[in-house]
């Protein structure tokens, strides 16, 4: 009896110790507004490297829920920063083909990749920045000064 309440109590030990672990491991957003993503995206394009990324969380302005919550990601790939339209988040799918034209009216060259078993759409170069911004203002009309969620992997953003 007392050697099955030990081993009970180790395992709760270790799961408690095992959850503050995995919490403390969990990435938290930052806090930015929308103005400063060409920013970001400047310190990306310069000091990140092959597979560093960043992506921007938002809602279109009024609407709210997990299902509505856009993920604009910026990525460097073979050396060349670009804007990823990963297509996983329920919007990012659903607004597809409005984002593909939308980035063709501004002249900018978009192509499906897929990797890892991820379909996502590509621009690369400078206009992909600017239809990044545009993406989040023109198209789900954000303000500049809007905050917005950002993630980021093996890049640190240094205001």
């Amino acid at each position: 009896m007392l050697k099955t309440i030990i081993v009970a109590a180790v395992i709760i030990v270790v799961a408690i110790a095992l959850f503050l672990f995995l919490k403390s491991r969990a990435v938290k957003p930052a806090s930015v507004q929308v103005r400063q993503i060409p920013e970001i995206v400047q310190q990306l394009r310069s000091k990140g490297q092959d597979t560093s990324w960043v992506v921007f969380m938002f809602t279109k302005r009024g609407e709210t829920g997990d299902d509505d919550t856009v993920n604009l990601q910026f990525s460097v790939e073979n050396g060349h920063a670009g804007l990823d339209w990963v297509l996983l988040a329920p919007r990012n799918i659903k607004d597809r083909d409005n984002i593909v034209a939308f980035a063709r009216q501004r002249g900018v060259q978009i192509r499906e990749r897929e990797l890892n078993d991820v379909h996502y759409l590509r621009a690369e170069g400078k206009e992909a920045e600017t239809l990044g911004v545009a993406i989040a203002t023109e198209f789900y009309g954000l303000a500049g000064t809007d905050t917005i969620d950002m993630i980021s992997d093996k890049f640190d953003w240094h205001p």
